[in-house]
């Protein structure tokens, strides 16, 4: 999925097969998907403006494979002298190669791979070993058992293979490569199970303290005809800042949980994050937003972690500062104590009196991470007087969306920008990822160990701010 294709096919709508086009299909991770045609399709003008195509199928005509495109859109129309294959242009959201599907509700899969480089260095997975001869030399691989884990109807899989490229005369490559699998008890839509994938990915992107990529996705279907299931390749095009732009190895030094420290708890912490990526999307939208666009601009990192923080207190902690009772009769004695007049007014202002501050909130959570015996040793490092960071916390967040700088001469020194707000984005981060990993089941020890090294790591977390 991170490698360009071009193919030449034949093309017509599932509707009027009888009326098939010429044309070039071509994919680039940054581009997207794009058929270029030498002629019209049935009905062209009735795709242009914001009407699209459900579906359009193919043939690649070199190897005579099927493919559905999904949801695709005019974006030229007219001769080019110097291209006979750009009389009509279409642009697609995604391709599905080895297969026809003629109406959009039947694009269900029963299982969907990615193959996901950064998973062997995760798992540990080291499987070629040099065994010396006599008469020359040996490489020999031994594969792993697979990681199966069972959440309801989902089974989620992680297993190893190894490619060969041999080179006659020159080289012979061994490559191992990892791949995360989803597997439901029945087919269900694409985009529903591709959802399942997303979500473990974002998990083991946690651990890996790196995007995950996946450089190749499929997806399995069962043919009507003999039951046997057969394996389509998915393309979507990736947007350029979630391109990485080389497959770099990860040292488990540099990860925040290799697989080793949660081995014997795997299945309860992958059960537990199913759980609780839905009840905190709210947490884990704007964190792995964060994660997975690390060229927005600075302002925007910081704002995404303290919406990711103030969303974390609203979910798991009190909402209230008093009892809501007490907080009633609290408003109905202010306002029959105002004037008649500006009682509406009033009623309007005191409508979320009773929440904790932004400041509070963000004071509150980094007290209960201090008040783990495993934890505060290292959350001190991090932050080391919680109400003065929850004041450069607030004062930051509020310059950055308001855009207006407070009065006093105290609170605008509290402001970070340049590098001192990256060191705050770096602390704000850690503290995020300490609560989604206590989240999920995870011990404070394990917590603390892993906090240990990448505290050493990186010199910025104990940098005091102003």
């Amino acid at each position: 999925m991170q490698e360009s294709l071009e193919r030449n096919g034949i093309w017509w709508l599932p509707d009027k097969p009888e009326r098939k086009v010429s044309g070039i299909f071509f994919y680039s991770p940054s581009e997207g998907i794009r058929v270029k045609l030498q002629d019209f399709l049935p009905d062209t003008y009735r795709f242009l403006g914001n009407c699209s195509i459900d579906l359009l199928l193919g043939t690649f005509t070199t190897t005579g494979e099927p493919v559905t495109l999904q949801d695709c859109f005019l974006t030229r129309l007219g001769r080019d002298s110097a291209d006979p294959y750009g009389l009509a242009v279409l642009c697609a959201r995604i391709a599905f190669i080895g297969v026809h599907f003629s109406k959009p509700s039947e694009i269900c899969f029963r299982q969907i791979s990615a193959q996901c480089p950064h998973l062997i260095e995760w798992l540990g997975f080291q499987a070629f070993r040099r065994i010396p001869e006599e008469e020359g030399l040996c490489i020999a691989y031994s594969p792993r058992s697979d990681l199966h884990i069972k959440i309801d109807e989902i089974e989620i899989s992680i297993s190893a293979c190894v490619t060969e490229h041999w080179k006659f005369f020159r080289k012979i490559e061994l490559t191992q490569e990892s791949w995360l699998s989803v597997t439901y008890v029945k087919e269900c839509d694409f985009k529903e199970i591709h959802n399942i994938l997303w979500t473990f990915q974002k998990l083991l992107s946690l651990f890996l303290l790196t995007p995950l990529y996946p450089t190749a996705l499929y997806g399995r279907v069962t043919d009507d005809k003999n039951s046997h299931p057969r394996e389509i390749q998915v393309l979507y095009p990736l947007s350029s800042p979630l391109l990485p732009e080389k497959q770099k190895i990860i040292h488990e030094i540099h990860m925040l949980i290799p697989y080793r420290a949660i081995q014997q708890d795997i299945e309860a912490i992958f059960r537990k994050w199913w759980r609780v990526s839905q009840e905190l999307s709210g947490v884990c939208g704007p964190y792995f937003g964060y994660m997975y666009n690390p060229h927005q601009y600075l302002e925007y990192q910081f704002l995404s972690l303290a919406i990711a923080l103030e969303q974390y207190h609203r979910l798991r902690f009190n909402n209230c500062v008093l009892p809501k009772e007490d907080h009633k009769r609290k408003i109905e004695e202010i306002l029959e104590a105002a004037p008649e007049e500006h009682r509406k007014w009033l009623q309007e202002k005191l409508i979320w009196s009773n929440e904790p501050s932004f400041k509070e909130r963000v004071e509150e959570i980094i007290q209960t991470l201090r008040g783990s015996p495993e934890l505060k040793t290292h959350c001190e490092k991090i932050v080391s007087d919680p109400e003065k960071f929850a004041k450069v916390v607030r004062e930051t967040r509020n310059y950055f969306v308001h855009r207006t700088e407070p009065p006093k001469e105290s609170r605008r020194k509290r402001i970070c920008r340049g590098r001192k707000l990256y060191i705050l984005c770096q602390k704000l981060k850690t503290i995020v990822e300490i609560c989604l990993l206590r989240e999920i089941g995870i011990l404070d020890s394990v917590i603390a160990d892993c906090l240990a090294k990448h505290i050493s790591l990186t010199p910025t977390l104990q940098e005091q701010l102003p």
